[in-house]
């Protein structure tokens, strides 16, 4: 089979693990750590940037799609979010804020069906909860702010499920969860030497495997991402093919 191309050669070491080449085939596969998997899709996404360096448009483009979202800032902090499909709006979120935390995210669709996160923190700031239709998430939070862990429940207060989240200077590496059923799942994130994303890595345990991976190519201009072409693997995975986490 020729190589029509090789995206990702070297990047820095992240989370103690080396990042993975990976490479596509003309007949539409894709290598990752040395395995063969079929491509699902793949689409562009492009960015606008403000003066200060604030995306201010993010178009993505799949197929005959295109989905594009604008952002509004005050004084560098997001203040308003649109979604457009087709240049047709679909959903707008508005975020409100005390000083640097998150109090409010309201999300409303133009046929008037509104939806809202309310967040709290403890006197120390070192636990966060939100609350949303869908139920309650209790988290911790780091020093720098990260939610390292978070339970979910149910409207009836019922554990859904548990989080575990690691991150090395500010970027997020591994995230590990279980729900009540025993289902478990593992998210392995890299990173490029601009700290940019290459590769979300997610596996969900059971019966059959699954990965969802997608891997990204970037182009920049003046240190910023202007095009992101993203790869997409849905496929079963073998289990001794399932990337072995190593932690201190």
């Amino acid at each position: 089979m020729k190589k029509i191309i090789i995206v990702i050669m070297s990047f820095l070491l992240v989370g103690c693990q080396q990042v993975q080449s990976f490479e596509i085939l003309e007949n539409g596969k894709i290598i990752l750590d040395d395995v063969e998997y079929d491509l699902s899709s793949t689409r562009e996404i492009l960015y606008e940037y403000d003066s200060d360096g604030n995306i201010i448009k993010r178009t993505i483009e799949n197929n005959e799609k295109t989905r594009h979202t604008e952002f509004v800032y005050q004084n560098n902090v997001l203040v308003e979010q649109k979604d457009y499909d087709n240049n047709i709006l679909s959903i707008t979120h508005k975020y409100t804020y005390d000083d640097d935390k998150l109090l409010k995210e309201e999300a409303e669709s133009p046929s008037g069906l509104k939806t809202t996160k309310e967040f709290s923190y403890d006197g120390n700031q070192q636990n966060i909860l939100f609350r949303n239709s869908d139920g309650t998430h209790i988290g911790t939070l780091d020093d720098n702010g990260n939610v390292i862990y978070y339970e979910t429940f149910d409207s009836n207060d019922d554990l859904l499920s548990q989080v575990h989240r690691t991150f090395e200077d500010g970027l997020l590496i591994y995230v590990k969860g279980q729900d009540v059923s025993g289902q478990s799942s593992l998210r392995v994130h890299e990173y490029n030497k601009h700290g940019d994303l290459i590769l979300s890595y997610l596996v969900r345990y059971g019966d059959k495997n699954i990965l969802n991976a997608v891997l990204y190519e970037h182009e920049y201009k003046n240190d910023h991402i202007i095009k992101m072409i993203e790869y997409n693997i849905h496929s079963e995975i073998d289990t001794e093919h399932i990337r072995v986490i190593e932690e201190e």
